[in-house]
C-alpha cells in the first residue's frame, strides 16, 4: 500500500512516467545524504555503496529501493536506542516490500560488545549459515509468501563475498580505534556482520543479494571510518585502491547486465 500511495502523490504532481524515477531518486538522495553525512570520507562511503551493485538495482526494483532509503533512514533510531521509532519507521518501509523486516535484527546486535569471543562467535554463525543457506532461504521465502523467490543457484559472488570478507577482517582488527575514533562506530560495525552474512548466503543463492543492499551502506561506512583512523602517510593509497576495486566490480557488474546498457537520462528522452 505504500507503494501505491506513493504513485498516486507522484500522479497528482504529473502523470510523466519520469516523475515516478524522479520521485524515487529525490527519496533515495535524502536518505544517502543524512546516512553517509556523518562519516569523515562520506563522498567515497557513498561510491562505494553505489558501485557495488546498488545503483543498477535501483534503476528496477523500485520498491525495495524505497524501503531501502526509508530503512536508512532508521539508523538514528538504532544509534539512539529508541525501538518504538525504529519499527514504525521499519512499519512504513514494510509497506513498501516486505523484505524490510530483515533490519530488524540490526537493532538487537548494534550495541553488542566486539569482545574476541563473542567476535569468533560471530564468524563460527556466519559459518553455519553458509552451510544452511538453502534451507534457511526456503523458511524465509515461506514465510514471507515470495513464492517465486528461494534458492537460485550461480557460480558467482565470490568477488563481492572476498571484498565483505576483507573489509570486516580489517575493521575488526582495527575495531578500538574505530570506535574510539567514533563511539557509535559500534553499530555499524556490528551491522556489518549482517553484511558478510548476506553475502555468505549469496554464495549459494542470488536471491540474498537483494536483501544485503539493507545492510550494505553498514559495510562502506565502516571501510570509511577504517580508512579515517589509518595513518595520515596510507589514506591516500587506501582511498586509490577503493576507489578503483569499486569501479572495476561496477564495470564488470555492467559488462554482464545487457538491460542496463538501454537505460538513458530522462532529460534526452
Amino acid at each position: 500500500p505504500g507503494y501505491n500511495l506513493f504513485q498516486r502523490a507522484l500522479h497528482l504532481i504529473s502523470a510523466d512516467p519520469q516523475t515516478l524515477m524522479i520521485g524515487v531518486a529525490v527519496v533515495v538522495a535524502i536518505a544517502l545524504f543524512y546516512f553517509f553525512k556523518e562519516y569523515k570520507y562520506a563522498c567515497l562511503a557513498l561510491y562505494f555503496f553505489t558501485s557495488l551493485g546498488f545503483l543498477s538495482f535501483a534503476l528496477s526494483g523500485l520498491r525495495q529501493t524505497l524501503a531501502i532509503a526509508i530503512v536508512m533512514l532508521a539508523y538514528k533510531y538504532i544509534k539512539g536506542r529508541k525501538i518504538v521509532p525504529f519499527f514504525l519507521v521499519t512499519l512504513l518501509a514494510f509497506t513498501f516490500h516486505r523484505s524490510a523486516l530483515f533490519i530488524i535484527p540490526a537493532y538487537f546486535i548494534a550495541n553488542q560488545q566486539l569482545k574476541a569471543k563473542n567476535v569468533s562467535m560471530v564468524f563460527f554463525l556466519i559459518l553455519v549459515v553458509f552451510f544452511f543457506a538453502d534451507k534457511l532461504l526456503l523458511t524465509v521465502a515461506d514465510v514471507l509468501s515470495y513464492d517465486k523467490y528461494g534458492v537460485e543457484y550461480t557460480a558467482n559472488g565470490y568477488q563481492f563475498f572476498l571484498l565483505a570478507l576483507l573489509v570486516t577482517i580489517f575493521v575488526i582488527k582495527n575495531r578500538d580505534k574505530i570506535i574510539k575514533f567514533n563511539a557509535s562506530n559500534l553499530y555499524v560495525l556490528n551491522i556489518n556482520f549482517l553484511s558478510l552474512a548476506m553475502w555468505t548466503i549469496r554464495l549459494a543463492s542470488r536471491t540474498a543479494e537483494r536483501v544485503s543492499f539493507y545492510f550494505l551502506p553498514y559495510t562502506a561506512a565502516v571501510m570509511s571510518e577504517y580508512i579515517a583512523t589509518c595513518p595520515k602517510s596510507t589514506r591516500i593509497q587506501l582511498k586509490i585502491i577503493c576507489l578503483f576495486v569499486a569501479t572495476y566490480l561496477f564495470l564488470h557488474r555492467a559488462g554482464y547486465q545487457e538491460d542496463i546498457k538501454d537505460y538513458m537520462f530522462f532529460f534526452i528522452l
